[in-house]
């Protein structure tokens, strides 16, 4: 028998995520998927602070997921927060806002707790044995980067690089031309080389929005998960020559996704290339799943993911 008495609100710099699930035996089975692409931190990396029509767009999201909450009979709601509400000097107003507003509380993650709930999703698959793994997850805001083996942590780091931190910073144009190609991927490599340690792992393993793009257009499948450094450099080239009108007609990606979807594939590549690895393995499950499985103390995930 399913109890459907959690639901995590994930919100991140691009978009704001909500998971409901019930739990059976070790495995939690996912029940609901939400996502809204509101870009809380549109516009952070250049004044500090999140804007105020990003905060009310966010306020409304929260709202909607609030009906479909009760609709399920939630009774255990994580509302948690990432990079844009770790780094903005407004974040209280934020906070006091939503908790005015529909009485909830954000607990605002730390780099480190983010991390290890990225890392609790990689490990829930079977693939990740006693191999030495980099477990990477990339938000619009930061990347994660932890070292690990089945038996626990070699290291957790956080970059302040993400999809879209990396496109307001460079890759801000209709086309982007190889000059500023060159720019985004020389400042990735940059920020990483102060977080990776020197190639001494096995298994790559990837999670977010930019990973789970590239496996849409790509058409690749969960029993599948595989994507080679090759397919990576060859997606850059084509979406980077298309206008930024041409890339949000493709069916496998999100309108909302297209002008941050490039800077997104070039931290993925910089992350492989940097680790001497040719591939890396796709997860389905993201941090806000590792935060559901660590809550419940539940061993795997099952269920329709976005």
């Amino acid at each position: 028998m399913l109890h459907p008495t959690w639901a995590v609100i994930d919100l991140g710099t691009n978009t704001t995520k909500c998971s409901i699930a019930g739990l059976s035996g070790d495995t939690l089975y996912l029940q609901e998927e939400y996502i809204e692409y509101n870009r809380l931190g549109e516009g952070l990396t250049q004044s500090g602070n999140l804007s105020a029509t990003a905060m009310q767009r966010t306020l409304e999201v929260i709202r909607k997921l609030l009906v479909m909450i009760r609709l399920h009979h939630v009774e255990d709601v994580l509302v948690v927060g990432t990079m844009a509400l770790r780094t903005a000097q407004n974040a209280g107003d934020f906070i006091g806002l939503v908790r005015r507003e529909s009485g909830l509380n954000i607990d605002i993650l730390d780099a480190q707790s983010e991390a290890r709930y990225s890392q609790r999703a990689a490990m829930s698959m079977q693939e990740i044995s006693e191999a030495k793994t980099l477990v990477f997850d990339i938000g619009g805001g930061s990347t994660e980067l932890i070292g690990c083996k089945a038996d626990g942590s070699l290291y957790r780091e956080s970059a302040l690089l993400g999809a879209v931190t990396l496109t307001e910073g460079f890759g801000a144009h209709d086309r982007i031309p190889e000059q500023d190609l060159r720019k985004m991927a020389d400042h990735a490599q940059m920020l990483l080389n102060q977080h990776l340690p020197v190639p001494d792992v096995d298994l790559a393993v990837g999670l977010g929005g930019s990973v789970i793009t590239l496996r849409d257009l790509l058409d690749k499948s969960d029993s599948d998960p595989a994507i080679d450094l090759a397919e990576v450099e060859a997606m850059i080239t084509r979406l980077s020559d298309l206008p930024l009108a041409r890339r949000r007609c493709i069916s496998s990606l999100t309108p909302q996704r297209a002008d941050i979807i490039v800077a997104g594939l070039v931290i993925i590549h910089t992350i492989i290339k940097l680790q001497s690895l040719t591939r890396f393995r796709v997860c389905p499950w993201g941090m806000r799943h590792g935060l559901l499985l660590a809550r419940t103390g539940a061993k795997t995930m099952s269920g329709e993911h976005i």
